[in-house]
C-alpha cells in the first residue's frame, strides 16, 4: 500500500508540473493541458521501471 501511496503522489506531483508548464506558456487549452497531465506518467513510469528505485518508501 506504501508504494501505491508513493507512486500516486509521484505522479500527482509529475503530473501537475506538466500541466502548470503548459498554461505558462499561455495555452489554455483544456486539451494540451490535460496533455500536460499525461506527461505527468513519464517520470513516474521512469522511476517504476528502476528496479534500485525505492519510490521514497522506507522499509
Amino acid at each position: 500500500m506504501d508504494k501505491t501511496k508513493a507512486l500516486l503522489a509521484s505522479w500527482a506531483r509529475s503530473s501537475v508540473a506538466g500541466a502548470l508548464a503548459v498554461y505558462m506558456t499561455g495555452n489554455t487549452n483544456p486539451k494540451d493541458l490535460s496533455l500536460g497531465l499525461v506527461a505527468g506518467l513519464v517520470p513516474m513510469l521512469a522511476r517504476w521501471a528502476n528496479p534500485n528505485d525505492d519510490l521514497g518508501v522506507k522499509k
